[in-house]
C-alpha cells in the first residue's frame, strides 16, 4: 500500500508537477530528479490533466541524490518574454614607467670574536649612513630608513654532527628610495664592493597620487571590458541591450573563498630583477591590473 503522501515509489508527493496523463511535454526536459511543485518554480506552466503526479511515477532514470531536487524551467514557448542574465568579468591593465626605487641593503659581519664583529660592522653601517645621507642632501632621495645594529651568536654544527664553537654575528638593515634613476645604477654599483654589504634587491614603485590615478583608470577599463563582453553576448544571442544588475571586484560574486592574492588589483613588475649588480639600471615597466566581476540582464530584441 502507498503510504499517504508518497507516490507509489515511496517519492513525497510535495515534489510532485501536474502533468497530463496520456503526453509529457518534451520541453520540460526531464532528467530523472524529482522537481519541486509547480507552485514553487517561477514562470512555470500547469499543465491540465486527469491526475497529479511525479517524476518517479511518469519515468524513473537515475535515483536522485539526497537532498537534491531540479527545477524544471517553463517551456520555451512560454519563456519567450522571460531576461537572460549574463554573468561575465571584466578585466584590464595599464602599464607605466616606475617613478621611484627602493634599494634594500644589509650591513653584516660575523667572526669568533663578538666585539671585533659587531666594531666593524657598525663602522660599515656608519660608512653606508654617511652617504646615505650625502645622496639625501643632493636631492636624490625621496625617503630612506635605517634599523638597529643587532649582535646575537649561536653555535653551528658541521656535517659530521659536531657543535663547532660560538660565531658571533652582527647584522642591520637600511632602505633608500630614489627618485633619481639616473644616480641609481652607479650608487649601487659602488657601495656593492664593501665586504660587509649585500644589495637584497630592488623594487620598482610609484608615487601615491600616480598609483591611484592609474589604478583608477585600469577599474574604469575592467568595467568598460565587462560591458563590452556582455554587449557581445546579448547580441549573439539576439536580445537587446544588457543592463547592469551587480558588479564587485572579482571573486566576489561566487559562493568560492577569495584568493590569497586579490585579482581585483594588483601590481606587478614586467620583468624582474636578476644577477649580479650593474653600473646601470633599467627601470622594470609596472603593470596595474584590474578585474571585475559583473552580472547583466537583456530582454529579448
Amino acid at each position: 500500500m502507498t503510504p499517504p503522501g508518497r507516490d507509489r515509489f515511496g517519492e513525497p508527493l510535495s515534489h510532485a508537477v501536474e502533468f497530463p496523463i496520456t503526453a509529457i511535454p518534451k520541453d520540460y526536459g526531464l532528467t530523472g530528479y524529482n522537481i519541486r511543485a509547480a507552485s514553487d518554480i517561477p514562470g512555470a506552466r500547469r499543465p491540465g490533466g486527469v491526475g497529479r503526479q511525479t517524476y518517479a511515477e511518469v519515468g524513473r532514470a537515475l535515483p536522485r541524490p539526497p537532498g537534491v531536487e531540479v527545477v524544471v524551467p517553463a517551456p520555451a514557448s512560454e519563456r519567450g518574454n522571460m531576461p537572460t542574465t549574463i554573468a561575465v568579468t571584466g578585466r584590464a591593465e595599464e602599464r607605466i614607467a616606475p617613478e621611484l626605487a627602493a634599494v634594500s641593503l644589509s650591513v653584516g659581519g660575523s667572526g669568533a670574536a663578538r666585539d671585533d664583529v659587531a666594531a666593524r660592522t657598525g663602522r660599515a653601517h656608519e660608512r653606508l649612513l654617511a652617504e646615505v645621507r650625502q645622496l639625501e642632501a643632493s636631492g636624490s632621495l625621496d625617503t630612506w630608513s635605517a634599523g638597529q645594529l643587532r649582535v646575537w651568536s649561536y653555535r653551528p654544527w658541521n656535517n659530521e654532527g659536531k657543535q663547532l664553537p660560538v660565531v658571533h654575528q652582527a647584522s642591520a638593515d637600511v632602505e633608500v628610495v630614489f627618485t633619481d634613476l639616473d644616480r641609481l645604477g652607479a650608487w649601487v654599483g659602488e657601495v656593492a664592493t664593501g665586504d660587509e654589504l649585500a644589495v637584497g634587491g630592488i623594487d620598482w614603485r610609484l608615487t601615491d597620487a600616480t598609483r591611484r590615478r592609474v589604478q583608477e583608470a585600469a577599474q574604469r577599463a575592467a568595467v568598460a571590458d565587462a560591458v563590452a563582453k556582455a554587449q557581445v553576448y546579448a547580441s549573439a544571442l539576439g536580445l537587446g541591450t544588457p543592463a547592469p544588475v551587480e558588479l564587485a571586484d572579482h571573486g566576489m560574486l561566487s559562493a568560492q573563498p577569495m584568493p590569497a592574492a586579490p585579482k581585483a588589483m594588483m601590481m606587478r613588475t614586467a620583468a624582474d630583477l636578476s644577477g649580479p649588480p650593474a653600473p646601470e639600471f633599467a627601470p622594470a615597466e609596472l603593470v596595474i591590473e584590474a578585474s571585475v566581476d559583473a552580472r547583466f540582464t537583456a530582454d529579448p530584441a
